[in-house]
């Protein structure tokens, strides 16, 4: 008799998985699909098929993800025994489950219709998608890991959208992102008085959340794409440091004050190549090297875009790399 279970395979500590169904159609002929739901390594109980349940649950993988992980499960179950039953004859096969998982998940493309049974929350859904940012399983446009601030941005935008459902006292799904929930958004941001581009970005990150979601199966709401749901800008000032004044920093005897004339140092780095903080701050001797003519350079990979780069090391950058022997220490 055909039965399933679900299993992880990792052996790693807290590391997050995920959850695959161990199908057994008789003895010796087994095989594994991805369920597409994760879960942290330390939490799971392969013995019971669900969390633990004595973990001590944090914010790596919170409670609620637990119960929806469970919730979620339950259903996929429910669902591959209803495709079971409806073609009892034939034998199961690995392509066929992960067609029927596949199904479960995009129901729109399976039935072509309308309606689409949304199997997750736009909250469990942002909460997911910023969990997967960090921990590599979601990859930027250019097929690398998102960068720290980014993580934070999207954070951020957590916080201000959890803020909002409560201030409106409402769960606001993937159906309620409409040009009224824009109009709220945007005057709710405005009373606390967020600036233009503060409020364009979390309205942008909400933007690019939905289309994630969109092209995922879990809504087909494209209000968003509606040049009303705009992204708002404003011009800003820019501020920047002459040479001279560069000069004038790079001068400054700071040798009483170890933390500000750290802070000094990587700042002056920043100005002297060019590059974000993310970039120059993990310069080490692995990034140097000296071309045929004799001028030194730092060799990077930029982590937003992936270029990458070759600076020349001018002598006021090569003093610094010298001082902490080409490894910037932290600037706290």
């Amino acid at each position: 008799m055909a039965t399933f279970c679900y299993r992880i395979r990792s052996t790693q500590k807290n590391k997050l998985v995920k959850v695959q169904i161990l199908f057994t159609v008789g003895r010796g002929n087994q095989f594994y699909v991805d369920s597409q739901y994760l879960v942290l390594t330390d939490a799971w109980d392969n013995k019971r098929q669900a969390v633990k349940s004595r973990y001590a649950f944090t914010d790596d993988f919170s409670e609620q993800q637990g119960r929806e992980l469970t919730k979620n499960l339950s259903e996929l179950r429910s669902f591959i025994l209803g495709e079971m039953a409806k073609d009892p004859e034939h034998t199961m096969t690995k392509t066929k489950l992960e067609k029927i998982v596949y199904s479960f998940h995009h129901p729109r493309s399976a039935s072509g219709g309308r309606n689409i049974r949304s199997r997750e929350s736009l909250t469990d859904y942002i909460a997911r998608y910023t969990h997967e940012m960090e921990d590599g399983t979601r990859l930027n446009i250019h097929k690398l890991r998102y960068g720290a601030s980014t993580i934070k941005n999207y954070k951020g935008f957590i916080a201000q959208f959890d803020e909002f459902c409560k201030a409106k006292r409402k769960r606001f799904d993937f159906g309620d992102i409409d040009l009224k929930f824009y109009d709220d958004f945007v005057a709710w941001f405005t009373a606390k008085d967020y600036s233009i581009n503060t409020i364009g970005r979390h309205v942008k990150e909400l933007k690019i959340i939905m289309r994630a979601a969109r092209e995922e199966g879990l809504h087909d709401n494209g209000v968003i794409e509606s040049r009303k749901f705009r992204v708002l800008t404003a011009d800003v000032e820019n501020i920047y440091l002459t040479e001279s004044e560069i000069r004038a920093i790079a001068d400054l005897d700071l040798s009483n004050n170890r933390h500000k004339d750290i802070a000094r140092d990587v700042f002056l780095v920043g100005c002297y190549t060019a590059q974000r903080f993310s970039d120059y701050s993990t310069i080490n001797e692995g990034n140097i090297r000296t071309l045929e003519s004799g001028q030194r350079v730092i060799d990077l990979k930029q982590q937003k875009t992936g270029n990458h780069v070759v600076i020349p090391i001018r002598p006021e950058l090569q003093a610094i790399l010298d001082k902490y022997e080409n490894r910037l220490p932290k600037a706290y």
